[in-house]
């Protein structure tokens, strides 16, 4: 497995050169190109899964059909909203509040923190951009209002007793007025 002596993540370093493959057996994926700090996932006999952290241009991201990324209307996802499920979104939204799932949004675990949101831009409707623990302690920090850019994965098209699309989120930033 992925867990060192202490339980945390193993590193370890990948010299320049080496072929990155999809599996033990799998299609070649690309070549480093230089050194690079890696963290190990999982073993498989004489071959290791390793997570590789890099920034990409945003206009470079596709969701795994090959679409792009950005684009999606939130008209489009409430009009048809499992086409959409699982998707990567980039939108601006527009901060309105901090909230506590409950049993009402079946979408999200009770407890589950998540922002309410004005959105995308320009749009008016309404979205519920699910967090993590981490990301909730940022959100505490926002200013009423804020506007903000995010990357989200489509949890849910629609909740169940509104048309608001339920999204997870996966970065955020701040956008200056």
């Amino acid at each position: 497995n992925g867990k060192g002596a202490a339980g945390g993540p193993v590193r370890a370093l990948v010299p320049s050169g080496t072929t990155v493959l999809s599996g033990p057996a799998g299609d070649t994926s690309g070549t480093i190109s230089r050194d690079l700090p890696v963290e190990v996932v999982d073993r498989s006999g004489d071959w290791v899964k390793v997570r590789i952290d890099g920034w990409v241009p945003a206009d470079r991201l596709r969701n795994p059909d090959g679409t792009v990324l950005t684009g999606v209307r939130g008209a489009e996802v409430r009009a048809n909203p499992r086409a959409y499920e699982g998707r990567m979104v980039q939108w601006e939204i527009q901060f309105v509040s901090l909230q506590t799932a409950d049993e009402l949004r079946q979408e999200m675990k009770p407890g589950e923190p998540y922002m309410l949101a004005r959105g995308p831009l320009p749009e008016y409707g309404f979205l519920y951009v699910v967090l993590t623990r981490d990301q909730e302690r940022e959100v505490r920090k926002l200013e009423p209002l804020a506007r903000l850019s995010i990357l989200a994965r489509i949890r849910a098209g629609r909740s169940r007793f509104s048309e608001t699309p339920v999204v997870e989120l996966l970065q955020m930033s701040v956008k200056k007025n």
